[in-house]
């Protein structure tokens, strides 16, 4: 039986009967009862293809470009008729390549505070995009935050994971953002890359503290079977590193970073003390508007068409391209929940308490577990983990999330017009 398996064994008996885990075709978008909500907006178009990235992208083109600008600014126009104006703490671009739409980003970003009430608009970046017009763009438009996808400084492990970017490139670029004013800056650094030694991973990581970036993310290479990346090193002949590499290397992340007063804000990131925090994930409820884009709002979850002219032709019968869709019953709700502020390395024992009052349930149970074994302690009103307990978290998400999204991503891609897809 396959880690997968028992994964999938162990997420059908906590969410119970209530949960098929299966999306289906959808029909009439749900009316929101809250007033305020995040947004995820997804542009697909890419110029150089990073082969580990499982995200629905297609090759550059300025022409669709434009009109697929035209589609979200649609999009924007449809959800505002249909919820009115919303409250937005946060928009976030991802991709794909955001900063690609170019000069259309101010039409589209300008819609969206004409039409809604928006805190704050976070960006993905490759480094290409840190020119001194593409800094200027971004600030034009309203970007907020910014995150740049860093990887390593190690020419050789850029070239293991299949990288084409130098680096003079990913210096120059991290230091037009700390410089352009931007409220915060992360840039996305990867461990337990094949070949990388613990001095690699060392030199790497007092690198991008001394580039002055506001929170580092930190993650492992995923090897999703759909992507180029396990093509890419079955052909180098690269193996993936063992879990003792994997704990070694975690566990010098967060003694690094926490020895230099970083605090925790994730299994992953690391923040600078007074910077504001900085995340593509943890939101409560959002809605996603784009080709390929994901939707989370209270007892539903729901993807757009992977396909742009799938994603056009619900656009144009003027509703939300809502495509496929899983209800989500209190239960799995609360789950999604509990799975988040873990996440966070943090969960508020009131919250614990309100979700799961019954003291024998597995998830107070569970959250005993963790105290009882060492992997966190109750402070401030909180089960904080430590350095133990968020390493087998971030274990956890591997064999969890990411097998949900394995499936789900490939039958999308594979069909974008399927009728169901169980996961």
């Amino acid at each position: 039986m396959t880690m997968g398996s028992i994964a999938r064994i162990i997420r059908n008996l906590l969410a119970g009967k209530e949960s098929t885990f299966t999306f289906t075709r959808m029909g009439e978008i749900p009316v929101m009862e809250r007033a305020d909500v995040h947004l995820y907006v997804h542009v697909p178009f890419c110029k150089g293809h990073c082969p580990y990235c499982p995200y629905y992208k297609l090759p550059f083109d300025q022409d669709q470009v434009k009109r697929y600008a035209n589609l979200l600014i649609r999009e924007i126009d449809i959800l505002a008729d249909l919820y009115g104006r919303l409250r937005v703490p946060s928009v976030y671009f991802g991709g794909g390549t955001p900063a690609l739409l170019g000069d259309d980003l101010g039409r589209v970003t300008g819609r969206l505070a004409d039409r809604f009430d928006v805190d704050a608009i976070a960006m993905e970046l490759r480094p290409e995009n840190c020119d001194p017009e593409g800094v200027a763009r971004l600030a034009d438009g309203g970007v907020t935050q910014v995150s740049m996808g860093v990887q390593s400084f190690q020419p050789d492990l850029l070239q293991n994971i299949g990288r084409g970017v130098t680096v003079p490139v990913l210096e120059e670029g991290l230091a037009r953002l700390a410089g352009a004013g931007f409220k915060g800056v992360n840039a996305d650094m990867m461990f337990v890359l094949p070949g990388q030694t613990m001095g690699q991973l060392k030199a790497d990581m007092e690198r991008i503290v001394l580039a002055g970036v506001d929170q580092v993310t930190c993650y492992p290479l995923f090897t999703f079977p759909y992507t180029a990346a396990g093509r890419h090193l079955e052909r180098k002949r690269l193996q993936m590193p063992s879990l003792g590499e994997r704990h070694d290397q975690y566990r010098f992340l967060w003694d690094f970073f926490t020895a230099r007063g970083y605090a925790p804000t994730s299994v992953w990131s690391f923040l600078r003390p007074g910077a504001p925090r900085f995340s593509s994930v943890t939101r409560d409820s959002y809605i996603g508007l784009g080709a390929g884009a994901a939707t989370y709002l209270p007892g539903h979850f729901w993807f757009n068409p992977f396909d742009v002219g799938l994603y056009r032709n619900r656009l144009d019968r003027g509703r939300l391209a809502g495509n496929m869709h899983m209800n989500v019953g209190p239960r799995l709700s609360d789950l999604y929940w509990l799975y988040w502020r873990l996440y966070e390395t943090r969960v508020p024992t009131d919250g614990l308490r309100a979700r799961f009052p019954d003291r024998t349930h597995p998830m107070r149970l569970m959250m005993g577990a963790i105290t009882a074994l060492g992997m966190g302690r109750r402070e401030d009103g909180h089960i904080r983990l430590n350095r133990k307990g968020a390493f087998w978290v971030h274990l956890a998400q591997n064999h969890f999330m990411l097998d949900c999204i394995d499936t789900f991503w490939t039958r999308s891609l594979d069909n974008p017009a399927a009728a169901e897809i169980r996961i």
